[in-house]
């Protein structure tokens, strides 16, 4: 089953599954809004539609409330940044001393 929601297209780029999994627990979107302690469900279909993220707080509570980790909910951009980051954690070694963060790498800007 394809897990990205087909509603989204190229005026809105940020791809997830919030509506399909939201479908699959039997979730309107006023319910959703409700579980995660949001007042409307617009926030929720901003979020659907990638016209919006998510702030840190709600990524958590969408977590909990989908019963599904950050990955499930937006596949393309973890995959995105998984490997490359994971690249950087491992040519990156600690600095004795000052707790200072050193790579062969320079930082992007």
């Amino acid at each position: 089953m394809n897990m990205t929601n087909e509603k989204v297209g190229k005026k809105h780029p940020l791809r997830n599954n919030i509506w399909v999994l939201r479908k699959k627990m039997g979730l309107s979107q006023k319910e959703l809004a409700y579980v995660i302690f949001h007042k409307t469900s617009s926030i929720v279909n901003r979020w659907e539609k990638g016209v919006s993220t998510p702030d840190s707080e709600s990524f958590v509570k969408l977590t909990i409330a989908l019963s599904v980790p950050l990955e499930a909910i937006w596949p393309k951009q973890y995959e995105r940044w998984q490997i490359p980051i994971l690249e950087r954690r491992n040519e990156t070694k600690r600095k004795q001393g000052n707790g200072v963060y050193e790579s062969n790498q320079p930082l992007m800007k």
